[in-house]
Order: C-alpha cells, then sequence, then structure tokens
C-alpha cells in the first residue's frame, strides 16, 4: 500500500512539472515580440519601406516615420540621411485627374532637400541593410516622395 501511495505521490509530481514546463514555454511564446522596456519589437525582413513621414528636424537632419502596414503602423524609426543619400520627389508627367489613356508613362523624379519635405507625406526608404527591428536607420540610400 505505502508504495502506490509513492507512486501516487511521484505521478501527482511529475504532472505538476510538465504542467509548469508547457505553461512557461507558452510565456515565453507568448511574449516573445516584448522587448525589456515593454514595448512590442517587431522584426520588419527587406531594405525598403513604404511610410509616413511623422517628423522632420532639418537643423538635425533626421526623419521620424511609421510603417503604412498596420501591423507596423504604431512603430517610429528615426531616419537619419548622410550626404549620399538621395531625397527626391516623383511626380506624374501628368495631371493626375486626367490620366492618359493607354496608361504607359513614367514617373518624373525631382531631386529636393531634407527641409522640403512634409509631415503627413508618404514616403519610400531604401537602405543597403535589412531593416530588422531598428529604431535608427542611417545607412539610407534613397528617400523618395511617392506621388
Amino acid at each position: 500500500m505505502k508504495d502506490t501511495v509513492k507512486q501516487k505521490i511521484s505521478l501527482i509530481i511529475v504532472l505538476v512539472f510538465i504542467f509548469l514546463g508547457i505553461f512557461y514555454f507558452s510565456q515565453i511564446k507568448k511574449n516573445k515580440n516584448i522587448s525589456p522596456s515593454g514595448t512590442p519589437s517587431v522584426f520588419i525582413e527587406g531594405s525598403s519601406l513604404v511610410a509616413t513621414i511623422t517628423e522632420i528636424s532639418s537643423e538635425n537632419n533626421f526623419l521620424v516615420i511609421s510603417p503604412v502596414q498596420e501591423e507596423y503602423s504604431k512603430l517610429k524609426i528615426k531616419i537619419i540621411p548622410n550626404e549620399n543619400t538621395k531625397i527626391s520627389q516623383l511626380k506624374f508627367p501628368f495631371d493626375p485627374q486626367s490620366s492618359p489613356p493607354d496608361n504607359n508613362f513614367e514617373l518624373k523624379e525631382e531631386k529636393i532637400s531634407i527641409g522640403e519635405l512634409k509631415v503627413g507625406g508618404r514616403v519610400l526608404i531604401q537602405t543597403n541593410q535589412n531593416i530588422g527591428s531598428k529604431a535608427e536607420i542611417y545607412d539610407v540610400y534613397s528617400v523618395q516622395i511617392l506621388p
């Protein structure tokens, strides 16, 4: 009788440890995208990103963007152009209200300065590195204002 009680207690202890292990690993998976500061950390795969400008500082030479994709829209990424960064605005070669009948055209690209950017504008950011989960991007190849 004492052996069956010991077996039952051992079985209960093993089941408790299994349950605690399952609970622990499910919490790790659940909190995988939470950084130590408590803010979501997201990994954006790729070296280009379409975003909305949320802040511009031409004096300090940076802009802050927020990705247009809904799952990343709460992120704020600081873009710091360097002397090799090409900042330009893409424009339609016609009035957008009356497009050409064959819809065959190329966008015009006009070089602009960081001071000509506007908060709320949509931009295409291209960098030479994977954006990943960076809060600041220094190696920016181009910033293009989208029409």
